[in-house]
């Protein structure tokens, strides 16, 4: 590869890890919540 083409790459790799990183950050807070509610719904009942 070229060195452009290299430094398009770290930059994609760079958004890939960002992207991912941001995606699991938010999964954990959704099933955080749901968790929280199905725990609270069952204490409750």
């Amino acid at each position: 590869m070229t060195d452009e083409q290299k430094d398009i790459f770290q930059k994609f790799q760079e958004c890939w890890n960002k992207y991912t990183s941001l995606s699991e950050a938010a999964i954990f807070e959704y099933a955080f919540k749901l968790g929280m509610k199905m725990a609270i719904e069952s204490l409750c009942k």
